[in-house]
């Protein structure tokens, strides 16, 4: 009976080790206007998330001022102290149709202040983000599946954040 127990216990912890993980912690929206504000590039330096699976066209239309249509959009928000920035985003595990995801970041949710924007879609491997960002003014970090793709991605600072604009 002892056994049973330990066994019952060792795949409770299993399963709530596996719900955490598929957590992102900050959280995306599923809106520019919804997005809670993170107060630093350090907090999504070392980040790991996947854009969310539910259809969503809440990304400016087009997606970029060079084109690409929102389907799946994830949002960030946050607050840097400006300068030149970079973001790395090692993308993997692309399901759903293996179209990959395109990345960009807005100074607005009114989409007139594209900052970076690709609307191509990236596959696996590191794409990066570079932009100079004015201090204390809150950007805007969207994630959409092309054709409403689902892929795994982590986020790395090289450049920039909070300690060195």
């Amino acid at each position: 009976m002892i056994r049973i127990n330990i066994l019952f216990i060792f795949f409770l912890n299993l399963c709530s080790f596996n719900l955490i993980q598929a957590q992102c912690a900050p959280a995306s929206s599923e809106s520019c206007e919804l997005s809670n504000v993170i107060c630093s590039l350090d907090e999504l330096n070392g980040y790991s998330c996947k854009n969310t699976e539910k259809s969503n066209s809440t990304g400016c239309k087009p997606l970029c001022p060079s084109g690409g249509v929102p389907n799946n959009t994830s949002w960030w928000a946050f607050v840097t102290q400006g300068g030149n920035v970079c973001l790395n985003f090692k993308i993997s595990n692309c399901s759903i149709n293996g179209d990959g995801i395109q990345i960009g970041l807005y100074g607005d949710c009114n989409c007139n202040e594209s900052i970076i924007c690709n609307s191509t879609c990236n596959f696996v491997g590191i794409n990066q983000l570079c932009g100079i960002l004015s201090p204390c003014k809150t950007y805007y970090l969207y994630v959409d599946g092309c054709s409403g793709d689902v892929c795994d991605f982590e986020i790395s600072i090289p450049i920039g954040g909070s300690g060195s604009p």
